[in-house]
């Protein structure tokens, strides 16, 4: 099917910052100029001091600081980091999935937490985990959950107790995003789709 509209291939960081131009959040002075930031998933503010024609990239698991114009180097370093068998790049703090976003909030040995994010009219597969339970908390939306096919209407505040072996999912029945705290607890075992 052929294609009509506009196109722009975005395959570098410069590229990038020619499309969205210079951010709100960057203050530059003492003869700063010409920065740029980008941060995932949350704006921060950034401040350059007398340095001119940078771009960085915050991420909860790296961090990218580089002059304008040598983005085709950072080939190299991904390089270095697959000779590394570098876990950033197998495992990202956040992903967007066909439902929404996560994003992990802490992941300890005893414990890993989550912030979800479930888009208007989306719903989580219906799942369960063997070997861990979950605690969530709604902190803004509306939605239906159901535990073992018997089905509550949850909103902001409540607070909803998992344990292990039990089949639930949720469903964002509100006209904005559903957001969920969620706590995770006991052994992390893939799932026969290879999923934690």
């Amino acid at each position: 099917m052929p294609y009509v509209g506009d196109w722009a291939d975005v395959g570098s960081w410069e590229d990038v910052v020619g499309r969205r131009g210079s951010s709100s959040q960057v203050l530059e002075h003492d003869g700063a100029h010409n920065a740029y930031i980008s941060v995932i998933p949350q704006a921060k503010r950034a401040v350059f001091l007398g340095v001119d024609d940078l771009i960085a990239v915050d991420t909860p698991d790296a961090i990218l600081i580089m002059k304008k114009g040598t983005g085709q180097g950072l080939k190299h370093i991904v390089q270095q980091l697959r000779d590394e068998n570098a876990p950033e790049l197998k495992e990202h703090t956040f992903e967007e999935r066909p439902w929404g976003r996560f994003e992990i909030l802490l992941n300890s040995d005893n414990f890993k937490s989550k912030r979800l994010l479930l888009h208007p009219g989306k719903l989580l597969s219906y799942q369960r985990h063997q070997h861990r339970s979950e605690e969530w908390t709604i902190t803004n939306g509306e939605g239906t959950v159901t535990l073992n096919d018997v089905e509550s209407v949850v909103k902001a505040g409540d607070h909803i107790t998992i344990p292990a072996g039990t089949k639930h999912t949720i469903r964002n029945h509100g006209v904005v995003p559903l957001e969920i705290i969620e706590v995770q607890t006991g052994t992390y075992f893939a799932d026969e789709y290879g999923r934690l």
